[in-house]
């Protein structure tokens, strides 16, 4: 299920060709997401789009060549002036004059290009991993491109960027899985590598070939002339692990529009993808900086003078949670009766809230249902509930974004969050943007794969609970107090996994998971949960101590990692 449907949705048709997009929000200014079509279309912004419109009005377009849109096959139909010609058809027809763009990989020409012939309709560019020729490629992709028109007998690796072998009986496909296994470097990277291979099987061979071979994309002084054309704000953002587009093109590209760079530590060729609040908040970082923000009245209060104030979220899934979490929250308020509690939850979780007489916070209703998406990938009785969770990662950080909000204006003591995963996830993956104390609560931890599920299942699981057991072991400090609520003879006699290798294709780089028992309460070697014994102490506890003084005894330090150009990734080694 998709975290925002788009109010509008329409084609365009130029010389026979037919061109869909979508629009999300009214707020202005507008912004043009443009992807590298047709290997990839608009899904591809989806982590993004839903935090975005509710700010702005954001279009998006399939591109010719792929989703939606026709699929020519002629190189003609694919020349820039085309496409370029596509895009402004569609701001017309979206009612946008003035637009701010994001442009992705071999995008970025056509946005250059855009920009610099119609200014007036341009407000500010935003490129990511830009694939403009300004500096030299990657040293592999030069023979690969060579012999891009002739026969390559039995190619391995990237010299299957070959059109005879694309046009080979699964070539195509074998080309696609290598690519986005490379693109893709970070770890635990299993769900951006499957729908990027989807997206890309959503066109074929012969409309990838016609594509390229008519893309004519500018390089060497033309390139840079264009560049140089360019009179709006430009920001480049570049993954340093970019294996598709080095990060001198990206540099180069920002010191001849006079623009900014942020390079993000550790990120490959999808950042908008694998890290996408970090990039949704510089997305809207560099808009704001360029229209200027609008007017935002605040107060400030004194620390003597603040109530002691807590956000609460209760997973929508099963009303068990509700009930014990209204249970909680009423014996906060009775051992602190000065606490004001405010609720971020959705249906059917507010039903119960509003019958005891609880206070949900208004920017409730900006949440993406949860309890839907689990609807929806039921078949009568049966859930898989593991693929289930995978499937609403869209959902999960639409929600976040709008938590994160929250909680920055709120300026809470505490986060309570009953199974809030989308909080726990993203705040191990952006640390910086933790704000006070944070008790999780769940009543499951980590995943077993079925039996139906095979080998590949087997692996999935694997990699997401390595994923969270590295997460917790990096950063501790993150979760101030985590509550298992349950029995000991609840916890399955299992494994988080033993050392796993993925069968068929896909991302390189994953981490492999010691066998830690899932019996096991506390394992050190993971410091995955800081357990305690009752609900009563965990409740109380928490005023006693701060994100500081927590981060001190876990022998961490809180500080802001934050540098202006360079972005890393917090996942990665230190």
């Amino acid at each position: 299920m998709r975290a925002r449907l788009p109010d509008r949705e329409g084609v365009v048709q130029r010389d026979g060709v037919r061109v869909a997009f979508e629009v999300f929000g009214q707020g202005e200014p507008a912004l043009l997401l443009i992807p590298a079509s047709p290997i990839t279309h608009a899904r591809s912004w989806k982590g993004i789009v839903p935090s975005l419109a509710r700010r702005f009005t954001v279009v998006t377009t399939d591109g010719r060549g792929t989703g939606r849109s026709d699929r020519p096959h002629t190189p003609e139909c694919y020349a820039p002036a085309e496409v370029t010609a596509d895009l402004l058809a569609v701001l017309d027809a979206a009612g946008i004059d003035l637009t701010f763009l994001v442009a992705h990989c071999h995008a970025v020409p056509w946005a250059l290009c855009l920009a610099a012939d119609h200014p007036e309709r341009v407000a500010g560019l935003l490129a990511i991993d830009p694939a403009v020729a300004v500096a030299p490629p990657h040293p592999h992709t030069v023979e690969p491109d060579r012999r891009w028109a002739d026969v390559v007998d039995a190619p391995v690796g990237w010299s299957m960027r070959n059109r005879h072998f694309w046009r080979q009986d699964g070539g195509y496909r074998e080309w696609i899985e290598f690519f986005f296994g490379q693109q893709l470097p970070e770890p635990h990277s299993t769900k951006q590598y499957e729908d990027t291979v989807g997206w890309a099987l959503d066109t074929d061979a012969e409309a990838m070939i016609a594509e390229r071979e008519g893309r004519a994309a500018p390089a060497g002084r033309e390139a840079e002339a264009l560049c140089r054309r360019v009179r709006c704000p430009v920001c480049v953002l570049h993954g340093s692990d970019d294996r598709c587009q080095p990060v001198a093109r990206g540099r180069r590209l920002a010191e001849l529009t006079g623009g900014d760079l942020v390079v993000l530590e550790g990120a490959g060729h999808l950042p908008h993808g694998r890290d996408p609040v970090k990039v949704t908040r510089l997305i809207t970082e560099f808009a704001d900086k360029i229209t200027g923000a609008s007017m935002h009245a605040t107060t400030w209060t004194r620390g003597p003078c603040r109530p002691a104030r807590a956000l609460y979220l209760s997973s929508p899934i099963g009303l068990g949670h509700a009930r014990r979490d209204v249970a909680v929250a009423k014996e906060l308020k009775r051992l602190r009766p000065e606490l004001e509690i405010d609720w971020l939850a959705q249906h059917p979780v507010t039903t119960v809230l509003e019958a005891e007489g609880e206070r949900i916070h208004p920017a409730s209703q900006w949440l993406a249902s949860e309890s839907a998406h689990v609807a929806s990938e039921a078949a009568g009785h049966d859930l898989h509930c593991f693929q289930a969770l995978r499937r609403m990662d869209e959902i999960l950080v639409a929600n976040f974004m709008v938590f994160q909000e929250v909680v920055e204006e709120g300026r809470y003591d505490l986060v309570s969050g009953d199974e809030a995963w989308d909080v726990d996830y993203y705040w191990h993956e952006n640390p910086e943007l933790k704000r006070g104390q944070n008790v999780w609560l769940t009543d499951f931890v980590g995943y077993l794969p079925m039996p139906d599920g095979g080998e590949r299942e087997a692996f999935l699981t694997t990699d997401y609970n390595a994923e969270m057991i590295e997460h917790i072991d990096r950063y501790p400090w993150i979760r101030d107090r985590a509550i298992f609520v349950g029995n000991d003879e609840d916890i399955v006699p299992g494994t988080f996994g033993g050392t796993c290798q993925p069968s068929g294709t896909g991302p390189r780089g994953i981490s492999r998971t010691p066998g830690i028992s899932l019996a096991s309460p506390h394992p050190s070697r993971t410091r995955w949960r800081r357990s305690v014994p009752s609900w009563g102490t965990a409740m109380t506890n928490w005023s006693a101590s701060s994100p500081l003084a927590a981060a001190e005894s876990a022998g961490r330090s809180s500080t802001r990692l934050w540098r202006p150009t360079r972005w890393p990734r917090r996942p990665c080694p230190s």
